[in-house]
Parts: C-alpha cells; sequence; structure tokens
C-alpha cells in the first residue's frame, strides 16, 4: 500500500503569478469582457520582468514582492479608471436630463 501527502503551501507562487498575469491582461475584478490575447499579453509582461529578474540573480521573494507591487498598482489603476468612467457616465446623465428639461420649457 502507498501512502503519500500534500503540501498545501505548494503552489502558492503559482496562484500570485497566474493572479498578476490576469490583471495586468486587463481582466477588472468589476467584471467585462476581455480578449485572451490580453491575457496572454499579461502573461508576457510578468515573463520577461520575473526572468530579468532572475538573470540578475534576484532571490524568489524578490520576484514576489515585485509581482504583488505591481498586481497593487494595476488595481489602482483598474479602481482609478473605474471611477473616472463612473463620474463621466453620471455628469452625462445630468448633461443630457438638464439639455431635456430645457427642451420641454
Amino acid at each position: 500500500m502507498k501512502g503519500g501527502s500534500a503540501d498545501p503551501t505548494a503552489f502558492s507562487s503559482l496562484l500570485l503569478t497566474s493572479v498578476a498575469t490576469c490583471l495586468i491582461g486587463g481582466i477588472s475584478l468589476y467584471g467585462g469582457k476581455v480578449d485572451t490575447a490580453y491575457v496572454f499579453f499579461g502573461v508576457l509582461v510578468l515573463s520577461v520582468l520575473t526572468a530579468g529578474a532572475a538573470a540578475e540573480g534576484a532571490q524568489s521573494y524578490v520576484t514576489d514582492l515585485f509581482t504583488g507591487a505591481l498586481l497593487f498598482v494595476v488595481l489602482a489603476l483598474d479602481f482609478v479608471m473605474l471611477t473616472l468612467a463612473a463620474r463621466n457616465k453620471l455628469r452625462r446623465r445630468i448633461l443630457s436630463a438638464r439639455s431635456s428639461d430645457f427642451a420641454l420649457r
């Protein structure tokens, strides 16, 4: 009889990398549609950056730290862009309501 075991932290860096590549590729946490080519672009960007860090002799925790920082920047940009889009949509709605009120008078 053979026995086996699994380490629950075995693929923790893979999880960070996969989430980062999807978000760098343009998938929003708030929903929407994205093309597979953009996710491929995210994989390319993160692969080049991690390969460059490995070529310079950086430790794996430094690469994970850099990936996390890049992920934070991407999420912040996504939030700012979503906020600006919502603000512009509200502004257009107010302006169209004012113009329709003006047309009724």
